[in-house]
């Protein structure tokens, strides 16, 4: 990633997340970058090439230490939604999916913005949201 894309990722996740987001290269490698709330790790971005167009994969690990659960049942969604209420605002909000327990839609307000995945180990989820080149053009 170069400096231009850099930038233009750090001011959309600062709009999406939170003004105290940083997107930072990581030395000796152009294909991602990591993103700190403030100083600490957040995530991270991977540059996707896929079908002649460039976007991006953010990629957020969560860790809920008082749960058991592998499924995305609606006591572990509930735990998730606390989670990024605290960490992220109050506009976030993780919705069940009717058929689905190994991941959820992740919304900001009514505008779905990802999706999380329940992972093997007990307690461990990913959010991975994709962003595309149009996310990333100011807003008339």
């Amino acid at each position: 990633m170069d400096v231009a894309e850099i930038k233009k990722l750090d001011e959309y996740l600062k709009k999406l997340f939170s003004p105290r987001i940083r997107v930072v290269p990581r030395m000796q490698r152009d294909d991602y970058a990591e993103v700190l709330l403030g100083e600490e790790p957040f995530g991270r971005i991977v540059v996707d090439d896929e079908d002649d167009e460039r976007s991006y994969n953010f990629e957020k690990s969560i860790q809920l230490e008082d749960s058991k659960s592998t499924k995305l049942d609606n006591e572990t969604i509930a735990k998730l939604n606390l989670y990024l209420k605290k960490h992220l605002g109050q506009k976030f909000v993780v919705r069940k999916r009717p058929t689905k327990s190994d991941s959820a839609d992740l919304h900001a307000g009514d505008e779905f913005v990802g999706v999380v995945f329940a992972e093997e180990t007990a307690g461990n989820f990913a959010v991975e949201m994709a962003i595309l080149e149009q996310d990333l053009e100011p807003q008339a």
